[in-house]
């Protein structure tokens, strides 16, 4: 069994690009355990996709959509 077996790593395409790309971030992030913070584009796509399924799962008002976005927001930086 190899260490990537052990560990349950598994691979993406965004992983295999950063093997190729920059493979010193792939080994503080993936071996080292070490994470970067998100980026601003990054925050607004995570807590967009928490908006979304929200939306889908407890068809709230639009006063209720704001607080949960705003919670998650905060809650992301």
């Amino acid at each position: 069994m190899s260490i990537l077996q052990q560990n349950k790593f598994r691979h993406s395409a965004s992983s295999a690009n950063k093997i190729k790309d920059q493979p010193q971030v792939f080994v503080a992030d993936k071996i080292m355990g070490l994470k970067q913070p998100f980026s601003e584009a990054g925050l607004r796509g995570n807590v967009a996709e928490a908006i979304a399924r929200y939306i889908l799962a407890k068809d709230p008002t639009e006063e209720q959509i704001l607080e949960y976005a705003k919670k998650k927001w905060e809650k992301a930086k």
